[in-house]
C-alpha cells in the first residue's frame, strides 16, 4: 500500500535523491541536483498545489518505474482545477543556463485533462519564461513514455520553479525525472526590468498550410452531424497568429468594409494566443480597412493621455500608462510597438479607452480635473486630492461622501464648461472627456457600493456610454477598435439572470455600425487577473467550444452574420454550454451574443512583465 504520509511532505520527491530516506527509492538522483542542494547549504523543500488532488508515492508501478508518484483526482475536485508538484531551484545555480526536464508518465483515465511537466522563471517580479506540456502531454490511458521540457533562466532571475502536473479526472505516474543545466549548451541573458525594451523575438511569419491546420480526429469533440457540417462548410481558416501577410484575412474585408465598430473579445484575459491574435487583427484593421483607433478596457484618460503621449515614451511606458495590468504582456508590447511606429505616418494608430475604473495608476485623471479646478476653484484643488486618494478604499463609510463630493464636480465642470473651454480652446475635447470623466467615478462609486452582480450592471452601462463619447466627441468621424472579454462586449448576457452587457447597449444604439467577435479557446492553460495559472480541459461534446472545433482547424473564424434559414444552422440560435475563462459555465445562443466568433484550439499563459 502507498505510505500516504508523504502525501503533502514528499509530493515532488522524484526530482532529488537527497531529501530524506523515502526520497532515496525513487531511482532519480541526479549528481548535478546533488551538488547544487549541497551549496545551499541542506535540502530542498518541496511544496504541493493538490486543487482537488492527492499525492502519493507508490512503488507499485509497471516497469520501468519501480517507484513513482501518483497524482489522482478526487471526487471534492472543482472543474477547471489542476494538481501539481514543483520544486523551487537554488536560483544562483541555474542563472544564465537552459534548463531541460526530462522524465516518464504514465495515466490512467485523464480523459478530460493531461498530465505533464512544467517550468517557471521570474526576474522583475514577472514571469519571463514558462513551459508546460498541455499540447503533448498524457492523456487517456496511456504507458509509459518519455516527456521533455526545455526553459531559459534569465541571468536576473529570481525563482526558479519546476514540476509536474495533471488537470482533469483519472490518475498519473511521474517517474524517472531529470533536470539538466545547458542541456542545450545556450545561456539566457537579463530580462529587462521596467523602462527597458527588450528586442523581441522573430516570430513566423509563414503562413500555415491546411496539413499544419489541421486539428488530429483525436482532438475534435462529437457534436451532432448536421451542425459539423454546417460548420465545416462556413469556417475560415486563421493561417497565423504573426505573419504581416494578411491574406487569410482577406474574407474579412466584405463584412468589415462598411462597419464603423469592431469588437474584439476574449473568453479569458490570460491567453497569449489571444493577444498575439488580436494584435494582429488590429494591424490588419488599421492597414488594410482604415480603422485608426483602438479603445481599450481600460481608463478613458489615462488611455488617451498614454497615446498623447505614444509618439515620444517608450512603447512599455505607453501600455503601462494605459492598461490594467493583466494586459502587461510581451504579446500586448509587441502592439504599442506598433502604435509608436504610426506615430509619424499619416494615419497614426489613436488609442483611447472606454472604462470607469482607474486602469494604471498614472494620474492622468486627477491631473486633469485638477487642471480644470485651477481654472475655476484653485481652492478647491486640495478636496479633489483627498477624495482622488479615497478611491483606493471605498467603502461603506466613505462612499456616500464619495458619490456626493463627485456629483459636485460634474456640476462644476458642467456650470464651467464655456469658460473652460475658452480657457482651453485649443483642445475642447480635453473639457467635454474631464466632463465625462466626473461620469465615471459616480459610476465608480456606485459600483462599488452595491452588490456584485448589479455593479456589474453599472459598470456595463457607463463603458456603454463611454463608448459613445470616444465615438460621438473624440473621434467621430473614424472607425474604432475595440478591445474587451467577451462578458462585455458580448450582445446579450451570458445567463438570463446576469447583468446587460456593454455590447448589448452598443446593438440596441449601433446596431448597422457594429460587427462583434468572440475569441473562445478549446484546451491548454490560461492564466486568471492575478497571474495564477490553471488549467482548460477540452471541449465537452455539444458545446459551443465543440462545435467551434469541428471546424476542423486549430485555428478558425465563423461568421455568424450570414443567413441562417437553413436547418443545418439550426445551432446559432440554440441555447448552447460555453466557458468563460475556459473553466467557468456560462449559457450563449451563438447569433445572439456575436456577429462571429475565432477559436484556437489550443493556448497558453502570456508571458507578463
Amino acid at each position: 500500500m502507498p505510505n500516504t504520509r508523504l502525501t503533502h511532505a514528499l509530493a515532488a520527491v522524484l526530482l532529488t535523491g537527497t531529501l530524506q530516506a523515502a526520497a532515496q527509492e525513487l531511482p532519480l538522483p541526479n549528481p548535478q541536483l546533488r551538488d547544487w542542494d549541497k551549496a545551499q547549504g541542506g535540502p530542498v523543500l518541496w511544496k504541493t498545489g493538490l486543487n482537488g488532488y492527492l499525492a502519493e508515492q507508490v512503488c507499485d508501478a509497471a516497469p520501468p518505474a519501480p517507484c513513482a508518484v501518483k497524482l489522482s483526482a478526487t471526487a471534492g475536485r472543482a472543474a477547471g482545477q489542476l494538481g501539481a508538484m514543483y520544486h523551487d531551484l537554488p536560483v544562483a545555480a541555474a542563472r544564465a543556463r537552459t534548463l531541460t526536464l526530462s522524465g516518464r508518465i504514465r495515466s490512467q483515465g485523464v480523459n478530460d485533462g493531461w498530465a505533464g511537466l512544467f517550468a517557471s522563471v521570474r526576474a522583475n517580479g514577472k514571469v519571463v519564461a514558462y513551459k508546460n506540456s498541455a499540447e503533448e502531454g498524457a492523456r487517456g490511458d496511456s504507458e509509459w513514455r518519455p516527456f521533455r521540457i526545455v526553459v531559459p533562466v534569465a541571468s536576473n532571475a529570481e525563482t526558479v520553479r519546476v514540476g509536474a502536473m495533471m488537470t482533469g479526472s483519472g490518475s498519473a505516474w511521474f517517474s524517472d525525472l531529470k533536470l539538466v543545466a545547458n542541456g542545450e549548451g545556450k545561456l539566457a541573458p537579463a530580462v529587462p526590468g521596467d523602462g527597458q525594451v527588450p528586442p523581441q523575438p522573430a516570430l513566423p511569419q509563414a503562413l500555415l498550410d491546411d496539413d499544419a491546420l489541421r486539428l488530429p480526429a483525436a482532438a475534435v469533440p462529437g457534436v451532432r452531424p448536421d451542425w459539423r457540417r454546417d460548420v465545416l462548410a462556413h469556417r475560415h481558416p486563421i493561417r497565423s497568429l504573426f505573419s504581416e501577410d494578411f491574406s487569410d484575412l482577406a474574407f474579412l474585408g466584405p463584412l468589415l468594409g462598411d462597419r464603423r465598430i469592431v469588437q474584439l473579445g476574449e473568453s479569458s484575459h490570460g491567453v497569449a494566443e489571444f493577444n498575439w491574435m488580436k494584435v494582429r487583427l488590429i494591424k490588419f484593421l488599421h492597414e488594410k480597412l482604415g480603422f485608426d483607433v483602438i479603445a481599450f478596457e481600460s481608463s478613458m484618460t489615462d488611455c488617451d493621455a498614454a497615446g498623447a503621449a505614444a509618439a515620444a515614451e517608450s512603447p512599455e511606458k505607453t501600455m503601462r500608462s494605459c492598461l490594467f495590468a493583466i494586459w502587461h504582456t510581451d504579446e500586448v508590447l509587441a502592439l504599442f510597438d506598433y502604435v509608436r511606429k504610426t506615430q509619424a505616418s499619416s494615419r497614426p494608430l489613436r488609442v483611447t479607452g472606454f472604462d470607469n475604473q482607474p486602469s494604471s495608476g498614472s494620474g492622468a485623471t486627477s491631473g486633469r480635473f485638477r487642471t480644470m479646478l485651477e481654472i475655476v476653484d484653485p481652492a478647491a484643488v486640495p478636496a479633489l486630492l483627498q477624495h482622488e486618494a479615497k478611491l483606493k478604499t471605498i467603502d461603506k463609510d466613505n462612499a456616500e461622501g464619495l458619490l456626493a463630493y463627485y456629483t459636485g464636480l460634474l456640476r462644476t465642470l458642467e456650470q464651467h464648461r464655456a469658460r473652460l473651454l475658452a480657457h482651453l480652446g485649443d483642445r475642447p475635447n480635453q473639457v467635454d472627456l474631464a466632463i465625462r470623466e466626473a461620469r465615471s467615478r459616480i459610476a465608480f462609486v456606485h459600483m462599488r457600493m452595491v452588490p456584485a452582480a448589479e455593479g456589474n450592471g453599472v459598470r456595463d452601462r457607463a463603458m456603454a456610454d463611454n463608448l459613445d463619447f470616444v465615438l460621438d466627441k473624440l473621434y467621430p468621424k473614424q472607425k474604432v477598435i475595440v478591445w474587451a472579454h467577451n462578458a462585455h462586449i458580448a450582445h446579450a448576457p451570458e445567463h438570463a439572470e446576469s447583468w446587460k452587457p456593454m455590447g448589448a447597449w452598443l446593438a440596441e444604439r449601433r446596431r448597422s455600425e457594429l460587427y462583434t467577435l468572440g475569441l473562445y479557446m478549446g484546451r491548454g492553460a490560461g492564466a486568471f487577473n492575478n497571474r495564477r495559472t490553471y488549467g482548460i480541459l477540452p471541449p465537452a461534446a455539444d458545446s459551443f467550444e465543440a462545435l467551434l472545433a469541428n471546424g476542423g482547424y486549430k485555428m478558425s473564424l465563423i461568421d455568424f452574420s450570414r443567413p441562417q434559414g437553413q436547418p443545418d444552422a439550426a445551432w446559432l440560435n440554440t441555447s448552447l454550454g460555453a466557458r468563460s475563462w475556459g473553466v467557468r459555465a456560462v449559457q450563449l445562443v451563438p447569433a445572439h451574443h456575436y456577429d462571429g466568433v475565432l477559436y484556437i484550439d489550443t493556448v497558453k499563459p502570456p508571458q507578463y512583465r
